[in-house]
């Protein structure tokens, strides 16, 4: 066995060492076959382990063992001496003790000495290496499981693998909603019925996990992988089978939701599905091609448009957005084709612009693409599409909730939800803080002169702004604008001037632009 470990040079060097040597017949009463297993070249370091277990350094003669005295052994585990009904080390009888060598001492024992080991489920609770996943294995209840009988290997992922995944991905994991998720992912990690030790491992060879899918092995001259994670550090044995740890976590094939759920840069996506009830949708059969915008997208729209989207009173608008970035069908990056109008699932179309460094829709990047997943395939990109929204919708999750109000309170709201027969509208819409700044909000109709005094019956782009232009409202009344070094602002018929504070939101009926001040139309 020492020949066969390559362990003859080890004890053969100055030591000194104590070896409690097993006889011949100590490796006979081992369970059938087991000594031939341990022979297999393919399972050499735990044959190694197994023997220096069997050293401890230092020269120990049967006069130094006393009762219960602790032996440290090369593997870093310890032995117990007793000699309480003939000497013993860990319940095994010392046969003969004493015989001397040039490096140490000879002590002949009646059986094999193995490493107590516990369950996997211990042995990970016992490494600071894997508290995330034993946090994990708690939260699916999988903890009983892998202190059974087994035999169990588990691909093991360390705290930074979990930690690459980030904060959000983690907490949406261990949300008790995402329970049947968890559980499909930590599943996908262990191989039941066996302890595969890494000499067993072949390049190219498939293992099939307790979740039911296939794990892809390669081993070269830099070491295992398993789905291309790298395995750091191999064999840890337990009582029911052995951990290979792993530096990434391994996901089995996921729907859409799955997978956003998963993915770092979609946790907003993710809370914005669960808020719209999309849920359900986004995990049926399909297939669906969905452009997802990562979190620095929502970012993008500012706090108030996101904390307004994901406000259950306004579920149907955020129902339009998320369908604005779903197609029917598979449609991969080589599908693509510059200039496509493609129609989403929320009806109206999006456009494929493939002449720039990076494929567009919209007008936002696709940052990434052909994230294959069960039930279709997902495309990043870098902007929310909301140019499906109308007038009254985009006033609504930019918070201009006073002037939604008064829109609503004058019966104008279907006159905005309107196309203006093909020409659109164009509003400059206040502030509530400039509503807020009027001694009082008019009503009835000056409040209708007042709101139809801030609406040009076309769409103006700001570029279409000129200094000293006069724009005629749908009220008809009119304002000037100002292009100066200061920005651009309006002055209306009473001489008031408002500031233009943000241009081009865009809409499906048109244009908004905010002003810091109510216009008035006048005597």
């Amino acid at each position: 066995a020492i020949q066969a470990a390559g362990l003859i040079d080890a004890l053969s060097a100055p030591g000194p060492f104590t070896v409690f040597a097993p006889v011949n017949s100590a490796f006979a009463s081992l369970p059938a076959g087991e000594l031939q297993r341990l022979l297999d070249p393919a399972n050499l370091g735990e044959l190694q382990e197994l023997l220096q277990f069997h050293v401890v350094p230092g020269a120990f003669t049967a006069g130094d063992l006393s009762e219960g005295a602790s032996l440290v052994t090369l593997t870093g585990e310890a032995l117990t001496v007793s000699l309480q009904g003939g000497p013993s080390v860990n319940g095994i009888s010392i046969l003969e003790t004493d015989i001397e060598a040039s490096n140490g001492f000879i002590h002949l024992i009646g059986g094999v000495l193995l490493p107590s080991r516990e369950s996997i489920a211990a042995t990970a609770a016992a490494s600071s290496g894997l508290t995330t996943l034993v946090a994990a294995l708690s939260a699916a209840g999988l903890v009983d499981a892998l202190a059974g009988d087994g035999p169990f290997t588990v691909f093991a992922p360390v705290n930074a693998a979990f930690a690459a995944l980030g904060d959000g991905v983690i907490g949406n994991l261990l949300d008790p909603a995402n329970l049947d998720l968890l559980t499909s992912i930590l599943t996908y990690h262990v191989v039941p019925g066996a302890a595969v030790y890494a000499g067993e491992l072949s390049d190219g060879q498939t293992v099939t996990t307790l979740q039911g899918e296939n794990l892809a092995i390669g081993v070269s001259a830099e070491g295992v992988t398993v789905n291309g994670a790298n395995v750091t550090s191999i064999n840890i044995r337990a009582s029911n089978g052995v951990i290979h740890l792993v530096d990434g976590v391994l996901v089995p094939e996921l729907d859409i939701v799955e997978t956003a759920i998963v993915t770092p840069q979609t946790q907003t996506l993710v809370a914005a599905v669960a808020a719209g009830g999309l849920v359900s949708t986004l995990q049926s059969e399909g297939p669906f091609t969905v452009f997802a915008p990562i979190n620095e997208a929502f970012e993008a729209l500012g706090s108030t448009a996101i904390e307004n989207l994901l406000d259950p009173a306004n579920q149907a608008i955020l129902q339009k957005v998320l369908t604005y970035h779903v197609i029917a069908g598979d449609i991969r990056a080589a599908d693509l084709t510059n200039g496509a109008s493609v129609q989403t699932v929320q009806g109206t179309n999006v456009t494929i612009d493939l002449s720039g460094d990076l494929p567009m829709v919209n007008g936002a990047s696709i940052i990434a693409t052909d994230i294959v997943v069960g039930n279709g395939v997902i495309h990043l990109i870098d902007g929310v599409l909301t140019e499906n929204l109308d007038l009254v919708d985009q006033a609504v999750i930019n918070g201009f909730s006073t002037l939604v109000g008064a829109v609503q309170g004058a019966g104008l709201e279907a006159t905005l939800r309107s196309g203006n027969a093909g020409e659109g509208f164009t509003v400059f819409a206040p502030t509530n803080e400039a509503f807020a700044a009027l001694a009082a909000i008019p009503s009835g109709d000056a409040l209708v002169s007042v709101l139809t005094s801030h609406v040009v019956g076309a769409t103006v782009a700001s570029g279409d702004l000129l200094d000293g232009q006069v724009v005629s409202t749908v009220e008809g009344s009119t304002f000037t604008v100002n292009i100066d070094g200061n920005g651009v602002s309006l002055t209306d018929a009473t001489g008031q001037t408002v500031m233009v504070v943000l241009t081009d939101v865009p809409a499906s009926n048109g244009v908004i632009h905010v002003i810091d001040g109510v216009i008035l139309p006048g005597a």
